[in-house]
């Protein structure tokens, strides 16, 4: 059976949460809030006094809130998450090369005369790699495999960065295959 002795401590420790809690809706830290939320939940469920009606329903305004407020956060972070991934395969249109490990990474890169190095345009691992493949191929982009280069520039270059100096030498091989065997192409016969 629950403790239903109320002390002064009780009651000031108890309101001092809420009320820190209410205040700190207004902003801060999501991360505070919820370990604030979980101070004030640990007091409810020790049974340490019984709450009145405006207590109980402030905690559940608060909490209501929180879980609104975490909610479209997230939902926040998925949009741009999906903003961001079509606007790298869109950018993957304009790849000069796309270097893959099979089935796992694939890192599309953009070189022109003039651009002191190629740059990453899009990179991604197991099904954006997959997807990156499907728009390369859809546009006549050519897909080179080589593991080990593949996963070094998805672990070692940002999207819209030029590729790291190291990484010249295997790099340029690749695009100067890639523009050798365009212009046999274009050449006629």
């Amino acid at each position: 059976m629950p403790n239903t002795d109320v002390t002064k401590t009780d009651i000031s420790e108890h309101s001092a949460l809420i009320d820190e809690l209410e205040a700190t809706l207004a902003g801060g830290d999501v991360q505070h809030r919820l370990k604030i939320l979980q101070r004030v939940t640990d007091l409810f469920v020790a049974g340490s006094r019984r709450y009145s009606g405006a207590e109980i329903a402030v905690f559940d305004d608060v909490l209501s809130r929180l879980a609104a407020e975490i909610e479209i956060k997230a939902r926040a972070r998925r949009i741009q998450r999906d903003m961001s991934r079509r606007r790298m395969l869109q950018a993957t249109k304009n790849a000069t090369v796309v270097i893959t490990n099979p089935t796992h990474f694939a890192v599309a890169l953009q070189y022109e005369r003039g651009m002191s190095a190629p740059v990453c345009v899009a990179k991604g691992a197991d099904l954006i790699a997959r997807k990156i493949r499907e728009v390369a191929e859809a546009h006549g982009i050519p897909v080179v495999e080589n593991p080990p280069l593949a996963r070094t520039l998805y672990s070692t270059v940002e999207i819209d960065q030029e590729i790291p100096q190291e990484h010249y030498r295997a790099v340029a091989e690749i695009i100067g295959y890639v523009m050798r065997m365009r212009r046999s192409v274009l050449r006629p016969a």
